[in-house]
């Protein structure tokens, strides 16, 4: 028996452990954190992307009949490609590779927040808002989230927009010997800043999402920062009352 207010030796021992379980999980913790930390700091420290040019003012209309216009690309990250949906060659790959960009965006929160998907049809003419909220519905693209656009215009101004603004090639449409409407178009993806500014231009590839995500990240990199240390702030805060139970 312990000497009369001294505590017994199993209280003695789960206090211990106690403390040794919180001193573990404090170190989880701050380890989680300075790697978090640390990948931020790459990513913020590594030399930004090159700006290649700067968007000028467009109004066109998206799949819900809502204007899209240039100023509605401020403040945002936007992942940009260029299809159409009559599409049977590089489109469709386009589209997935747009939806995968959508998942990697959703488990990297720096990003997801800021982050907007873009397409601009080539095919104007045939391509109206009913025909691209089809497209979307086919695809899966959620209208009522907003992340990911689809938008149309009058033929001219948007093609200007295309060729001119994007530098994205598009050829003349035409007829192949299957009978299928084609038209030629540039098939890279396009990342924009929050001030309209183009860095940089991807290749549909498994490579090519690699260096548009890095991107991305780079771009973000300061939001990233901040999200690293109030995620592990959060976690201590939460970490420690448990561990001490």
């Amino acid at each position: 028996m312990s000497p009369e207010g001294a505590p017994a030796p199993a209280s003695v021992a789960r206090d211990r452990l106690r403390r040794v379980l919180l001193g573990v999980v404090i170190g989880v913790v701050a380890s989680g954190a300075l790697a978090l930390a640390t990948v931020a700091r790459r990513l913020r420290d590594a030399p930004p992307p090159p700006t290649l040019a700067t968007l000028p003012d467009f109004a066109l209309v998206d799949q819900s009949g809502r204007p899209f216009a240039a100023a509605d690309l401020d403040g945002k990250l936007w992942v940009v490609d260029f299809v159409f949906t009559r599409c049977t060659s590089i489109c469709p790959r386009l589209t997935e590779r747009m939806q995968e960009i959508d998942r990697w965006a959703a488990r990297h929160p720096a990003v997801a927040g800021r982050l907007g998907l873009l397409s601009i049809t080539v095919d104007p003419a045939h391509d109206t808002p009913p025909v691209l909220a089809a497209y979307a519905r086919e695809h899966g693209i959620d209208p009522v989230a907003g992340r990911w656009r689809l938008v149309t215009g009058d033929a001219e101004p948007l093609l200007a927009v295309v060729t001119g603004a994007f530098k994205i090639a598009v050829g003349d449409a035409r007829t192949d010997e299957r009978g299928r409407m084609e038209i030629l178009h540039g098939g890279h993806l396009v990342v924009l800043d929050g001030q309209r500014r183009i860095r940089g231009y991807f290749e549909a590839e498994p490579e090519g999402l690699r260096d548009l995500e890095a991107t991305l990240l780079r771009l973000a990199a300061p939001s990233a920062t901040q999200a690293a240390t109030q995620a592990a702030t959060q976690a201590a805060t939460q970490a420690a009352p448990q561990a001490a139970r």
